[in-house]
Order: C-alpha cells, then structure tokens, then sequence
C-alpha cells in the first residue's frame, strides 16, 4: 500500500465518505441481525483454508458445520492467505470434481 497516496488530504476527501457509508452500513447490519437465530444453509459446504494462514486456521473453519444442514467438508491446502490466487488450477480441478459430484457424494 502506498502511504504516501493516503497522506494525501485531496484522496482521503474522495475515499473517506464511501469508507464511512461501508462502515454505517456494516454496523446497521450487523445491528439489525444480532437477535435473529442464524438460518443454516440448505447445502453441502466446501471450506478451504491454508495451512499457513494464521487467521483463516483449520480451527476457524470447523464451526461453518454448524451453518449447514448439508456435508460441510473442511480441507486444509498448502498455502497461506493467498492460497487461492497461487495455486488456482489445483483448486479450480478440486471444485470441479466436487460440483460433479451427488449431494452429498464428495
């Protein structure tokens, strides 16, 4: 990122608002849904996460079964946060024998 591009005060002018409406926005939803029981899913969930993140860990990635009423399968890659833009053939063959595949089946 270019710090010197957001010391800029005309920049910050242009961003800033739409920067404060996103932010409005989220809190508003968040907000409004804090008292709703959550809805699972009706589908099978695939959640991929990369052996070298240190956020989106294989820890984080088990309680999305509890948003499913389908198969959730958590699967692990090689990879950090970025997992997906470095090894994108891989993956788009692992989504495509997935989405071939039954309900259920994968």
């Amino acid at each position: 990122m270019d710090f010197e591009v957001l010391a800029a005060p005309e920049i910050r002018e242009l961003v800033m608002p739409g920067l404060r409406h996103d932010v409005a926005f989220y809190d508003g939803y968040v907000q409004a849904h804090l008292d709703r029981a959550p809805v699972p899913a009706v589908a099978d969930l695939l959640v991929l996460s990369g052996t070298e993140d240190i956020t989106a860990t294989a820890a984080r990635a088990e309680p999305w079964r509890d948003h499913s009423t389908g198969v959730v399968e958590c699967l692990e890659v090689s990879g950090d946060q970025l997992f997906v833009d470095k090894r994108a053939a891989e993956l788009t063959g692992l989504l495509t024998e997935r989405l071939g595949a039954g309900p259920g089946e994968a």
